[in-house]
């Protein structure tokens, strides 16, 4: 399996925008700010850091795999608050410093990571990957794990069992330098991203067409 490509190809899409006669929800990030519209990505931009849910093979799991988020490189940052089924996703605006600066901050760790340090997941299973594209190339990376300190479920390099309250803390002191290398850069991502989700926000009514370039490309 190739880690590292020199590009990504993103399919051609029309870009539909309707005009929505509702009121505009409040991002629940920052209720209190006032709202303004973001324009949709354009075809000229390419995802530079996005997570996709992949659903595995189960029951009744949808075909689909959804985008989480994603940054673009022309600071459209699009993401979604909950469950991705539910359709709830905002689009905001990031400096394009902060673009090149969560570059220049991943792509070292990131680059440097082994095949044994990228991937960690059991057979047929579900699970949700990261995709980080630089001048250097693109990095990903995929794991099963849940984020959410509250989980019944925690996994490890060695599987998936159950928490029997015990914090993550404790947790980690089983984990192998493979396993602590893949999370370690996995929590820096999902830092790096938190702050654009406090920005002005517009809310979206249905999936964003632009994360269809980047759900198509990650299949």
């Amino acid at each position: 399996m190739v880690m590292l490509t020199r590009r990504l190809l993103f399919p051609t899409l029309a870009t539909c925008l309707v005009a929505c006669a509702t009121p505009a929800k409040p991002n629940l990030a920052s209720a209190s700010e006032v709202r303004t519209a973001v324009p949709a990505v354009t075809r000229a931009s390419l995802p530079v850091l996005s997570m996709t849910q992949h659903y595995g093979y189960v029951i009744n799991a949808p075909l689909e795999s959804p985008v989480v988020f994603a940054l673009f490189d022309d600071g459209t940052f699009v993401w979604s608050v909950g469950d991705v089924r539910n359709g709830r996703y905002f689009r905001t605006t990031v400096a394009p410093a902060d673009v090149a600066q969560l570059v220049t901050t991943l792509e070292p760790s990131w680059a440097a990571l082994t095949p044994q340090q990228r991937y960690s997941w059991g057979p047929d299973s579900g699970y949700r990957s990261f995709a980080l594209r630089t001048s250097g190339g693109t990095f990903t990376l995929g794991s099963w794990h849940s984020d959410d300190p509250n989980s019944a479920n925690v996994a490890d390099q060695r599987g998936m069992f159950p928490r029997s309250g015990r914090s993550d803390a404790e947790l980690e002191l089983k984990w192998s330098d493979d396993y602590r290398a893949l999370r370690t850069a996995w929590r820096a991502a999902l830092t790096a991203v938190e702050p654009f989700k406090q920005a002005p926000a517009e809310p979206l009514d249905r999936y964003p067409p632009e994360l269809k370039w980047v759900e198509n490309s990650a299949r």
